[in-house]
């Protein structure tokens, strides 16, 4: 475990992430779309549903468009001293709301750190 709790401890933890990895999975699928849609293969249960071909043809324009943009977010560089800087500033703030830093400091500090790199 990566983390060791005392029993009868009560605890929850919950894990957002957003990754470009699930690109893949997409393309995949994307690509078993076109190779079936080109034979029209289950097309005709679709369509005895109700559904029409474009609304087929909008939902892979829509995939698609999502693969594009996972693609441009995976190729983005990320310039890893203005992370830190940020990261530092974060840090620092939080600091100084747990020791109680008035309002006035605040504002100081904010002013110095108008000349950092802005982070993305």
């Amino acid at each position: 475990a990566m983390v060791s709790v005392p029993d009868q401890t009560p605890i929850s933890i919950t894990h957002v992430a957003n990754t470009t990895a699930i690109k893949g999975v997409f393309e995949r699928i994307s690509s078993q779309f076109t190779s079936m849609y080109k034979r029209k293969a289950f097309l005709h249960w679709y369509i005895e549903e109700g559904m029409e071909e474009n609304e087929l043809e909008d939902a892979f324009l829509s995939a698609r468009d999502l693969i594009t943009e996972y693609q441009d977010k995976q190729d983005a560089v990320v310039d890893g001293d203005a992370v830190c800087k940020q990261s530092e500033k974060y840090t620092h703030k939080k600091k100084d709301s747990l020791l109680g830093t008035t309002d006035d400091e605040e504002e100081e500090s904010e002013e110095e750190d108008e000349d950092d790199e802005p982070w993305m």
